[in-house]
């Protein structure tokens, strides 16, 4: 039964069909499909047409001969309406489809690299993939890493393509942009169950700049809902250095793709290579000490000696370096190499303010894979400006006395940008004292020239809908920094009938009160290991020692639910919201272009047991160098033109200033001369002096906003003045034009995301030399579905043929009884 119930699905069209469950007829035409007793009607009627004019018009036919005549007319006449409604039939049936394999492959630059792996090794994976070795072996270079794999999809012996074309049903694609993945050619046949090796080999490229492999693993997930994907096999060499990360949380790609990635390595494990990275803070204050970190990562070099060397090119306003074309020599030194990685520590302070450039190179070593990552470069911002803080409260608590004293003392703040409202104090103190402000009801130029605001306990009543607005708007568009403080009078559910409500990282119900229980401990959660602020200490251990410093809390303001663009970097030991989640006690979101950080609580002062100031100011410190570091500070934050900081060689580079007026309100077009701002764009430094400017015009694109796009040609690093047209000042922003690609940064395989990414799928590592036990390894549970598929009978040669077969019988039949009863 089983063999006739395939074959009756194989001439249907269906493959691997186990069973039936229902036959129906139908019909494909529209004009048919909705009304099919119509059909049958007009095949009635035009039957009996076919009758009534035998017996009616043609008397000379008697008898038998007829009724065989008007049978034959009547069936004829409604078999073509029959056809002309386009017969089908509607199948329900189980069957056991090929299972979806996707073929995964790395299209970046990375897989054009020359790997020298030795005469022995090199030898033993030509062998494994076929590949022939060039006739000229004295002057022959090593293969490309896309060459092994070339060979390894052209392999006449036991080829994998093929092999796994047995099994499953193959779709190919490469990886060579930072969006997604694209399509590769298929067999030259139409159907879709077959690749052929030979093409999908030619068309691999090392195009890519980078190597996205989060945002490939993403497309797949979004192209394979509607299918059944068995699993991935991905070639390549894992070097992930663009986009989102492929593994790690819940929501990851790798977890969102839901099934077994193969992951085959391309590329050596280990090489001689020596990598320099930079560890520096990207902003500080004039004629401060800060520390520089140049960290060495090698390979195979061990006990070599790597000179290393770091500069400093301070930029003044103008765009010329402060000093030589060569910048300053900030220090060189010998280093060992007896570690995997190497910490070289530099002392620095800068004695003009502005914008640096840190280089940090190392001599090449003999013998290196690659040499474009022997240096690394980092921007540093010096300021001799200051931050302007405003702490608007109630009254005063504890946490704003001791905040007060924390940044009177600090360099970027100091006593001059530290201002407070408390709604509470003598109206004549604000008014005397400079270190209040008389009212929040101040010029819209003066609170806009703030950079990170406090908002503490303070009652609904006292913020006016025109104040929360301005503070919305300072963090959306202006980037400003905003840290909400819970109180024990009113609480954060003050703000929930505010406008301020849209900026929370959770959500508080009007009137929700504090919660005081038993004393708890706040619990850090794995995501405060991305922020700084949130690092009191040097180690974990000394990290945890100081958390545990802020000792045991009373009470806490409970929220209802988390933003979901929230992260939550503390929270509570024990209690829930309704959806399960722990209470959060420390949040951060964007807002805008701004961050909003929530604490759920005002008593980080207790942060200053045992240890005086050391943790507290590091918390805070670190918190307004977020915050209000991060975009321009005071009232430069009117003016500002913004790029990419890196741009490759050949890509357009898109130029936007945000302009605004004196009250910090978008700048009209009227009020700048030809709707266009007037720049110049100085090229790369020549020999012996700055490149001669070219002069840009930056049309208006929106209120407040003017836009344009500059062509490049040229690596090296470009500066752009713009001039306001209110201040005659102007404005400076730098780009890099990369030479290099980012794909020769690693001179190895990342084995260990390889790995990671097989382990957390549910799949297996391989590599060139194991890869060929890959189709007889993977172990996929049959699919059994059942489908409901309307096959159109004509579409089948042989339902063609028989209808037409029929077709002709009948006119033949008629014919020949018209031609024996003597009728014309």
């Amino acid at each position: 039964m089983s063999s006739f119930i395939r074959f009756l699905g194989a001439i249907l069209g269906l493959e691997n069909v186990e069973s039936i469950q229902q036959i129906r007829p139908s019909f494909t035409e529209s004009w048919a499909s909705s009304a099919p007793f119509w059909v049958f009607c007009a095949a009635a009627v035009l039957a009996a047409v076919g009758v009534v004019t035998y017996y009616r018009f043609e008397p000379a036919a008697r008898g038998r001969s007829r009724l065989a005549l008007a049978i034959l007319r009547g069936v004829t006449l409604a078999l073509l309406v029959i056809i002309l409604a386009g017969p089908a039939l509607t199948i329900v049936f189980t069957n056991e489809p090929k299972p979806l394999m996707y073929l995964l492959f790395d299209g970046s630059d990375s897989m054009a690299i020359r790997d020298n792996l030795g005469d022995e090794q090199q030898q033993k994976l030509m062998a494994a993939v076929e590949l022939k070795p060039s006739a000229d072996k004295a002057s022959a270079e090593p293969p490309r890493r896309v060459d092994y794999v070339q060979a390894l999809l052209k392999k006449q012996d036991q080829n994998l393509v093929r092999r796994l074309g047995e099994k499953y049903r193959l779709r190919a694609f490469l990886f060579d942009r930072r969006d997604g993945v694209r399509g590769m050619a298929l067999s030259k046949s139409v159907t879709e169950t077959e690749l052929d090796p030979a093409l999908l080999a030619d068309d691999l490229t090392t195009s890519g700049d980078v190597t996205a492999l989060g945002s490939a693993l993403e497309d797949l997930a979004l192209r394979h809902k509607k299918s059944q994907l068995a699993g991935v096999v991905a070639f390549g060499d894992f070097a992930w250095n663009s986009g989102p990360s492929p593994i790690g949380s819940e929501q990851s790609p790798v977890a969102r793709l839901g099934v077994p990635v193969y992951t085959v390595g391309v590329g050596p494990e280990a090489a001689l290579d020596l990598r320099v990275e930079l560890a520096a803070e990207t902003t500080t204050k004039k004629g401060e000490r800060i520390s520089i970190g140049v960290k060495l990562s090698q390979s195979q070099l061990d006990g070599q000696t790597a000179k290393v060397r770091l500069t400093a090119v301070p930029r003044k306003a103008g765009g010329t370096p402060s000093s030589d074309v060569g910048g300053i020599r900030v220090g060189e030194r010998s280093v060992r190499l007896d570690k995997a990685e190497t910490m070289v520590d530099f002392p620095f302070e800068p004695q003009e303010s502005g914008r640096y450039e840190l280089v940090a190179e190392v001599e090449p070593i003999s013998g290196e894979q690659v040499e474009e990552n022997n240096k690394a470069r980092r921007d540093l911002t010096v300021t001799d400006d200051f931050l302007r803080l405003l702490f608007v409260a109630n009254e005063p608590s504890w946490e704003w006395r001791f905040v007060k004293e924390v940044f009177h003392r600090d360099k970027l703040v100091g006593t001059r940008g530290f201002r407070t409202f408390l709604r509470s104090s003598d109206p004549e103190v604000r008014r005397a004292n400079p270190l209040f402000i008389p009212s929040l009801d101040m010029e819209r130029s003066e609170f806009f020239a703030n950079d990170v605001l406090f908002l503490g306990d303070m009652p609904q009543l006292a913020l006016s809908p025109a104040y929360c607005d301005w503070v919305k708007e300072y963090v959306d568009k202006f980037g400003g920094g905003l840290v909400i403080l819970a109180g024990a009078v009113h609480g954060v559910g003050e703000l929930s009938n505010t406008p301020l409500a849209d900026l929370l990282p959770v959500s508080v119900e009007s009137g929700e009160p504090i919660r005081a229980k038993e004393a708890f401990r706040p619990r850090l959660t794995p995501a405060a290991t991305n922020y700084e602020f949130m690092q009191l200490g040097a180690t974990p251990e000394e990290n945890t020692a100081a958390w545990d410093n802020l000792g045991q809390l009373n009470w806490y303001q409970p929220a209802t639910k988390r933003h979901f663009q929230a992260e939550v970097l503390a929270e509570h030991p024990t209690d829930k919201m309704a959806n399960g989640e722990p209470q959060p006690l420390i949040a951060v979101r964007p807002y805008g272009k701004g961050q909003v950080v929530y604490l759920a609580f005002d008593e980080m002062w207790r942060l200053r047991r045992r240890y005086g100031e050391q943790y507290y100011r590091q918390f805070w410190g670190q918190l307004i160098h977020r915050l209000g570091l991060k975009h321009a500070v005071g009232s430069q934050k009117r003016f500002v033109p913004r790029t990419l900081s890196r741009y490759s060689e050949g890509e357009d580079v898109q130029l936007t200033v945000e302009a605004f007026d004196e009250n910090f309100r978008p700048l009209p077009a009227d009020r700048v001369a030809g709707r266009k701002l007037q720049a110049k764009l100085f090229p790369p430094s020549g020999t012996g002096g700055v490149g001669q400017p070219q002069e840009l015009s930056v049309p208006f694109s929106r209120p407040g906003v003017f836009e344009t796009q500059v062509p490049l040609v040229g690596g090296g690093e470009y500066r752009v003045l713009v001039t306001d047209p209110l201040t005659k000042t102007e404005s400076e922003v730098r780009f890099q034009v990369e030479q290099r690609s980012a794909e020769r940064q690693s001179a190895v395989r990342n084995v260990m995301l390889q790995k990671q990414i097989a382990d957390q799928s549910g799949g297996r590592p391989y590599d060139l030399l194991t890869v060929g036990k890959l189709p007889d390894e993977i172990s996929v549970k049959a699919l059994v579905e059942t489908t409901t598929k309307t096959v159109p009978l004509l579409s089948a040669w042989w339902a063609t043929l028989l209808c037409l077969l029929v077709l002709v019988g009948l006119a033949s039949a008629e014919w020949i009884i018209r031609k024996l009863v003597r009728l014309p």
